[in-house]
């Protein structure tokens, strides 16, 4: 059953993907491009009948965010986890809520938190940090300065 899993999705990400990888038995990995985000999405929701997302993992790697998007296949038993980079010198990518609605507080706090804003978000405001918080910046930026401690 692996393997038709695995054929499924090279067969729907394969013209999207830079790489899909299958290290485990019950994980796949497929790495696309920030600007075919959405594709991706839409054609695992098509292939799988993907209806929601189990979060949006979010981490500064020095130059880039990565963004992380697992989609648990109930069925298939299977986790599929689309991986992309967003450069923090244009740090725009397409938001997935139009396809998965679930995105819409996970896409808030990668923005909130990282600065990655996601164009066409129905509400891209902060969620965790207070109202006052201001100019203050991304906390979990590697480059962020508490400004309690001295920082801006």
């Amino acid at each position: 059953m692996a393997d038709q899993v695995l054929d499924r999705v090279k067969s729907s990400l394969g013209p999207i993907a830079l790489a899909i990888e299958n290290p485990r038995l019950h994980r796949i990995y497929a790495t696309v491009p920030r600007e075919k985000i959405v594709d991706a999405v839409q054609a695992l929701h098509k292939e799988f009948d993907t209806r929601y997302i189990c979060v949006i993992g979010a981490r500064d790697t020095g130059d880039d965010i990565e963004l992380v998007y697992p989609f648990a296949l109930e069925k298939e038993e299977r986790l599929i986890v689309l991986k992309t980079l967003v450069p923090k010198s244009d740090l725009n990518i397409d938001t997935i809520s139009e396809v998965i609605p679930g995105a819409v507080l996970y896409e808030r706090e990668a923005f909130e938190m990282l600065g990655v804003n996601f164009r066409g978000h129905p509400q891209m405001d902060i969620l965790f940090l207070p109202e006052t918080w201001g100019e203050k910046g991304n906390p979990l930026r590697k480059d962020w300065v508490d400004p309690r401690k001295g920082g801006a």
